[in-house]
C-alpha cells in the first residue's frame, strides 16, 4: 500500500475516532488504528524515490504532525511532543506542528507542575500563533484554531503564575513543630462510693496530671 494511500486511511479513522456519541474504549482503539497507520505511511514515504527532498520533507512533516496529533489523543504527550518537534524541522514555517508540541508541553507542565515546562510550552505556542496570522505562512491558521491557541496560552500563563505564587510561599513559609498529647483516664474506686478521676497528659514524657473527685 502506498504512503498516500496509509495517510488517506490513517486520517479518516483518526475522524472517526472523534465522532460525536463514540465510547471511549473504541474511540481509542481507533487512535491506535490511525497511529499504527500514520506509522507505516512514514516508513512508506522514505522508499518514495520519485518525491525531491522539498516534497518529501513537507510529506513527512504533515505525517509527523498527524501522528503528534493522535498521540496527544491517546495521552502519550511525551512522544507527541517528540513527533511534533520533528515535524516542525520538517516544515519550520508551519504553524501546526509548534501548536501540538505546545499542547503536549502544556499537558505535561500540568502533570509535574514544573514552571521551566510551562514557560517551554507558552513560547512554543507564541511560536505558532505568529506563523498562523503571517502572510509567508505555510498554510495559515483558520480563526477558530487561533482561537484555541489563545486558549491555551492564557493557560500557560495561569500555570507560570500559579507556580511562582508556590514558590513564594515556599519562602515565607516558617517551619512550625508539633507535639502529640495522649489522654489517659484512669479510674479508682474508693470505699467512700468515690473514684478518682486521673488524666495523664503525655507527649516524649509525663508532662502533667489532673485529678478530681467525681461521685458514682
Amino acid at each position: 500500500m502506498s504512503w498516500q494511500d496509509l495517510k488517506s486511511q490513517g486520517g479518516a479513522v483518526f475522524g472517526e475516532a472523534q465522532r460525536q456519541g463514540i465510547c471511549p474504549k473504541e474511540s481509542q482503539a481507533k487512535y491506535d488504528q490511525a497511529k499504527d497507520l500514520y506509522e507505516k505511511a512514514i516508513k512508506a514515504l522514505s522508499k518514495d524515490k520519485k518525491l525531491d527532498k522539498a516534497q518529501r520533507a513537507k510529506e513527512e512533516g504533515t505525517l509527523r504532525s498527524n501522528l503528534s496529533g493522535t498521540l496527544a489523543f491517546q495521552k502519550e504527550y511525551k512522544q507527541s511532543a517528540d513527533e511534533a518537534k520533528k515535524s516542525a524541522k520538517l516544515r519550520p514555517n508551519w504553524w501546526k506542528p509548534y501548536s501540538r508540541q505546545a499542547y503536549a508541553l502544556l499537558e505535561m507542565a500540568k502533570k509535574d507542575s514544573q514552571r521551566k515546562t510551562f514557560q517551554a510550552a507558552l513560547e512554543t505556542y507564541e511560536k505558532a500563533r505568529e506563523l498562523a496570522v503571517t502572510s509567508t505562512s505555510d498554510s495559515p491558521a483558520k480563526p477558530a484554531e487561533i482561537t484555541n491557541m489563545d486558549k491555551y496560552m492564557d493557560q500557560c500563563r495561569k500555570g507560570l503564575a500559579a507556580c511562582e505564587g508556590g514558590q513564594q510561599l515556599a519562602v515565607s513559609k516558617q517551619p512550625r513543630s508539633y507535639v502529640t498529647f495522649y489522654v489517659s483516664i484512669i479510674f479508682k474506686y474508693d470505699s467512700t462510693n468515690e473514684y478518682d478521676c486521673i488524666l495523664i497528659l503525655t507527649g516524649q514524657e509525663v508532662v502533667g496530671s489532673v485529678r478530681s473527685r467525681i461521685r458514682r
